[in-house]
């Protein structure tokens, strides 16, 4: 878990340094150094989503924008809700994406499963 996060450029080398000297997995029970440095570790977790490093980040929608005419005509689509989505739709009206599997943007939609 640490190394990944590392390896993904997520937390500092100083972290992952201190985490791998103070803790050892292999131990059912962690000592209180360890505890410390994984609550600095977990405090990541406060800013990302931890399942999807790469996906877009949501923004607000701008209320006078050429996007908000488009969001009004397809406000019926959960991602459109108050949020837009990067790379959601198309400039041409029958080429829009339609969206499946896991989308950080899509809360609305993705919190009742």
């Amino acid at each position: 878990m640490i190394d990944y996060m590392w390896d993904h450029v997520v937390i500092s080398d100083e972290l992952y340094k201190k985490g791998n000297q103070e803790c050892d997995f292999k131990h059912e029970y962690v000592s209180k150094e360890c505890n410390a440095t994984l609550d600095k570790y977990f405090d990541v977790y406060k800013i990302i989503d931890m399942y999807s490093l790469y996906s877009p980040n949501c923004v607000p929608t701008p209320k006078n924008s050429s996007i908000s005419h488009s969001i009004a005509r397809n406000h019926h689509l959960p991602a459109f809700r108050g949020k837009f989505c990067p790379r959601l739709t198309s400039q041409n009206e029958g080429w829009r994406r339609m969206a499946a599997g896991y989308d950080s943007c899509a809360s609305e939609y993705t919190e009742k499963y």
